[in-house]
């Protein structure tokens, strides 16, 4: 865990709170796909009750987060970042796309 105070090793979460995150990440991925909009809404308000209750959880086991950038979670098919303030989650996709070098970029 990175703070003002440097690092600090984080305990092993347990298995509910692995899906808890993994199921966030899921419905974010699904947000994203989705090319209705209603539809996407009431995802994105599942992910962000889901993401709240993962933020308890890791509070209990953490102490307080920093209200905006409280979590990043990656996996090998995507991700989310959020913060401790109820704010919705914000997909990011992975692997992250490449770039151009900048030897590419003057072209």
């Amino acid at each position: 865990m990175l703070s003002g105070r440097g690092v600090r090793p984080i305990p092993a979460f347990d298995p509910a709170l692995r899906l808890t995150l993994k199921s966030v990440a899921i419905l974010m991925t699904s947000v994203s796909a989705t090319q209705d909009r209603g539809f996407a809404k009431k995802l994105g308000r599942q992910a962000t009750e889901l993401c709240n209750l993962a933020i308890g959880q890791l509070e209990q086991l953490l102490g307080p987060l920093d209200r905006d950038r409280a979590l990043v979670y990656q996996s090998e098919h995507g991700g989310f970042t959020c913060g401790a303030v109820g704010g919705p989650p914000l997909a990011f996709s992975w692997p992250p796309k490449s770039c151009k070098s900048i030897a590419g970029l003057s072209h």
